[in-house]
């Protein structure tokens, strides 16, 4: 089942830079070794968790899953906040999922690195499926990346129940000390058997794997690296950022990463090692250092109450856009999960969330979108993209013009010239998960409402289309979506 590449641990060692300016000088900076890369075999009874394979052929794409495994050290904080190793050479095995044009002609260049959204306790792959499209037109490879351990055992003891031979029953992230603390989430989102901690040198080594002339990218012309992550996620490319980026360099002095896309943070600092402390939302950690390379950090008017005091002003390496009406999570994003179809027949629950309002349909797909089209021209043209205001408050919430709708903010058409009431968070109706807290609300203008702003059809038309030509010459909304968002609308 597994084919081995010609990639192995024992080539030249590569690393990862920091060109970021801290205020106290970080410590000597550390090498990262190339992980050792196994292809894992597709056949008619074993299939990668997530895939979509199923969608992507069409567009001429293929999708291949590789076994990712290499020496990774357990890091704490010094003095100064940087990584510093507590632990080193843990032995893991993680996996990661590349989707990329058959033809190496196709490609764009540019390679979106995504760590998995474990949340839900499996690998979920936000940006993977919300800019599934986005990618396929671009001619952009995709990767998503497992890096907690509880994604690894769910689907392990789970999903690979269907899969003969098995998939992932080697997948390893080993804690060397057991014993030191008591896992997080009363262990059922963090284990004593395993250590959270071991994701940073996994990214940093992901990243070089894949610049590599021998890793599973060879013969495509990589010229740019991206890495992104969502909610959780997107919390781990923080303390990467803050903690380990400025500790481990490359000897040509070449990023493994060109630029970050953080999407939907919601300033929950993710400890460097499972025993290490859990920072307050005010605390100075939670604020984001320079990287040295672009940032983007989009975040949904769900998350802004909660990153507010992080916040950190737009400059020549840094963009914060808060998506006025966006949900963290929205039916977009709940119905292009795969995880209903990779579980079925399977022991694992499927998840169940009932709210009281209407989940919302904002369109926020739209900004990330565009947050990652202008990162790229960020790197790739030198081009800043959009600086956007911040979302307003009054009265320690987020302030509402006289539609109930926020004021200020990355500002998408469906904002500007609205048929409903967009709210962050959804209200719980006391069945299944509650997680009614990161969906959106959406409630409908009523008819008479609907008449006063809009006399006829085409009058909502023509000023919709006006909003997103503005929006599209701002960069922050794709041309292509523009005219999806305009179709959608004549259908109405």
């Amino acid at each position: 089942m597994l084919r081995r590449t010609s990639c192995s641990a024992g080539l030249a060692l590569f690393a990862v830079m920091s060109l970021a300016g801290p205020a106290h000088a970080a410590p000597e900076a550390r090498l990262v070794t190339l992980p050792t890369v196994i292809a894992v075999a597709v056949t008619a009874s074993s299939k990668p968790f997530g895939s979509r394979a199923d969608q992507i052929a069409a567009a001429g794409y293929v999708e291949r899953e590789y076994l990712q495994a290499g020496d990774a050290n357990v890091y704490a904080h010094d003095a100064e906040g940087f990584a510093t190793v507590r632990d080193g050479t843990v032995k893991y095995v993680t996996r990661f999922i590349v989707r990329m044009p058959s033809d190496p002609a196709r490609f764009s260049g540019t390679v979106w690195v995504e760590l998995l959204n474990p949340t839900a306790r499996y690998d979920q792959d936000v940006f993977g499926a919300l800019s599934m499209e986005h990618y396929l037109r671009r001619g952009d490879i995709y990767v998503g990346l497992m890096v907690k351990p509880v994604a690894a055992r769910t689907i392990a003891a789970n999903y690979d129940l269907k899969n003969t031979p098995k998939r992932y029953q080697t997948l390893s992230f080993p804690n060397p000390r057991p014993d030191l603390c008591a896992p997080p989430g009363n262990g059922t989102t963090s284990f004593k058997e395993s250590e959270d901690g071991l994701a940073w040198d996994i990214v940093s080594q992901a990243g070089a794997v894949l610049r590599s002339p021998v890793g599973p990218l060879a013969g495509y012309r990589v010229q740019r690296v991206f890495a992104s992550g969502y909610s959780q996620t997107a919390n781990y490319l923080v303390t990467y950022i803050n903690a380990v980026l400025p500790t481990v360099r490359t000897p040509t002095g070449a990023p493994v990463f060109d630029g970050y896309l953080l999407g939907a943070r919601t300033a929950n600092w993710t400890p460097i090692n499972q025993c290490a402390p859990v920072f307050a939302r005010e605390a100075p950690q939670q604020r984001l250092r320079d990287a040295g390379v672009p940032v983007i950090n989009v975040n949904t008017e769900t998350d802004v109450p909660g990153t507010a005091a992080a916040r950190r002003a737009d400059d020549a390496r840094f963009r914060l856009w808060e998506v006025a009406g966006a949900g963290h999570s929205n039916q977009d994003s709940r119905g292009r999960t795969t995880a209903d179809r990779d579980f079925k027949d399977t022991p694992f629950p499927a998840l169940v969330i009932t709210c009281v309002n209407k989940i919302t349909s904002f369109p926020s797909r739209y900004a990330l979108n565009a947050a990652q089209g202008a990162l790229d021209r960020w790197v790739r043209d030198g081009v800043a993209p959009f600086s956007a205001e911040r979302l307003q408050f009054a009265n320690n919430a987020i302030a509402r013009d006289v539609h109930g709708n926020a004021l200020g903010g990355l500002r998408l058409p469906s904002i500007d010239v609205p048929l409903s009431e967009y709210q962050g968070s959804n209200k719980f109706a006391g069945q299944g998960a509650n997680f009614c807290f990161l969906l959106g609300s959406e409630i409908a203008f009523d008819e008479a409402k609907l008449k006063s702003l809009y006399p006829t059809p085409d009058n909502y038309l023509q000023k919709l289309s006006q909003a997103a030509q503005a929006a599209v010459s701002r960069g922050i909304l794709e041309k292509v979506d523009a005219e999806e968002l305009l179709a959608n609308a004549r259908l109405r």
